[in-house]
């Protein structure tokens, strides 16, 4: 072998070397940089990935058990007002993005398809009641419910037409028809056929998601707000109120697996829950005397119901807006991100113990925090987005005039969509990108 060929060789594998040590250098070592004009904080550090993406239909709140909401696809930039209140998550399904719209003044509601794409409105079908369930899609049919927060009795919660619809997402058309007593708040669960609801009208209801007709219904004790159910292995978990009461309930048949009453004065017949290995999570509230709110974290064994632990989350002052006082919870990695409305924080829990791992102040929230590329994003009432590391440090505040509810910032592709009160829904580039340091 010639002097030439072995320094062309030591030459390459020198290059191929340089090229793996600058990949592995760059794993440990990235910044963070916003895209606009203002640079603001940057944070350098590990880059971890946690994206769980949805490729296909959405069966249940936020597309999975952890409310960590991401989707593949490819969407483009757009502002578009609605002119109603969007409380809760769109659904973006084959191009199109689905809101549910809430007229806070009329107590009407609507679901609003927009082209992905350009954002210009596809269809737009309007209801006789408010809507505040996220869109839940199978096949050419998303299923949404309509009801108010308004009380019939002590134990019926919803007025006026409460339903359950199943709209054709390429016209706008109604398939069909379910009438209940009570509101139909909570997001729907689809499994295996499947459309199921719990109600304000104490009854959880398993419906054919073709006809709509009613395959079970099981009675419980208690109304359902808007506790939108986690399922695992063809088990529901939701909240109810009065009496306070945490239910497993089989999908299938609609049996219960298990219940567990809970201490609580509000909270757990809203907050939606998160599934954590073998245990599922939510929160409640305690009124006090003095009229204040104590905030709690729960956690139970997702087999028997028997209670893991409870963690004080401390006293705040509920708002006489927005009413949620217990948003839902999302998993990330080894934590539970919980942002209760009256504590003006976001808390990160450890699952196996209830321990508090840090908190940081986002003001009044009731949204719950979504994870891209293993940052956290979260934004809270008056629109401010904050952007934070694994560890709680904040990378970036934005200013969106955006107002989130009970909802979170959804991800799709290099896009993310805000959305809100004010009913405006924007999409736009994820405001960072990152960037290998040079040696």
């Amino acid at each position: 072998m010639s002097d030439q060929t072995r320094l062309r060789i030591i030459n390459r594998f020198l290059v191929f070397l340089c090229s793996v040590l600058i990949i592995v250098a760059g794993y440990y070592y990235i910044e963070y940089e916003d895209l606009g004009k203002d640079q603001g904080s940057k944070v350098s550090g590990p880059f971890h990935y946690f994206d769980i993406f949805i490729h296909g239909a959405t069966s249940q709140f936020q597309g999975n058990d952890g409310h960590v909401y991401l989707y593949t696809g490819k969407i483009g930039n757009f502002a578009y007002n609605a002119r109603d209140a969007i409380i809760v998550n769109p659904t973006y399904y084959n191009g199109e993005i689905l809101i549910d719209l809430t007229s806070m003044s009329n107590c009407t509601g609507g679901l609003l398809a927009l082209n992905a794409s350009n954002g210009h409105e596809l269809w737009c079908t309007f209801f006789p009641n408010q809507v505040m369930t996220q869109p839940i899609v199978h096949g050419n049919l998303a299923f949404v419910g309509l009801g108010n927060n308004k009380f019939q009795s002590s134990s019926i919660r919803g007025t006026g037409i409460n339903y359950i619809a199943a709209v054709n997402i390429t016209n706008g058309n109604i398939a069909w028809k379910f009438f209940t007593t009570g509101e139909d708040m909570p997001t729907p669960v689809y499994y295996n056929g499947l459309i199921i609801e719990p109600t304000g009208g104490d009854i959880v209801y398993g419906l054919n998601a073709s006809t709509g007709s009613a395959v079970w219904s099981t009675s419980i004790p208690s109304y359902v707000s808007m506790s939108s159910p986690a399922i695992l292995n063809g088990i529901i978990y939701f909240g109810g109120a009065n009496p306070y009461i945490f239910y497993a309930i089989n999908a299938t048949n609609g049996n219960i697996v298990w219940e567990e009453p809970v201490s609580a004065t509000g909270g757990l017949d809203d907050d939606s829950p998160v599934i954590f290995g073998n245990s599922v999570v939510t929160g409640y509230t305690e009124t006090m005397i003095n009229g204040t709110f104590q905030m709690f974290e729960i956690s139970f064994n997702i087999t028997n119901g028997a209670i893991n632990w409870i963690t004080n989350l401390g006293f705040g002052n509920q708002p006489a807006m927005p009413p949620i006082e217990d948003p839902p919870q999302t998993v990330f990695k080894n934590m539970i991100l919980d942002e209760p409305t009256a504590s003006n924080y976001l808390y990160a829990i450890n699952p196996f113990n209830g321990s508090i791992i840090w908190k940081f102040y986002t003001g009044m929230d009731d949204s719950n925090a979504n994870i891209y590329r293993g940052m956290i994003f979260t934004v809270n009432y008056t629109g401010e987005m904050f952007i934070l590391n694994y560890n709680g440090h904040l990378i970036k505040k934005i200013n969106t005039g955006i107002p989130l509810g009970p909802g979170n910032i959804i991800f799709v592709g290099k896009h993310e969509i805000i959305y809100g009160m004010n009913g405006e829904i924007k999409s736009m580039y994820i405001p960072l990108k990152f960037r290998f340091h040079h040696f």
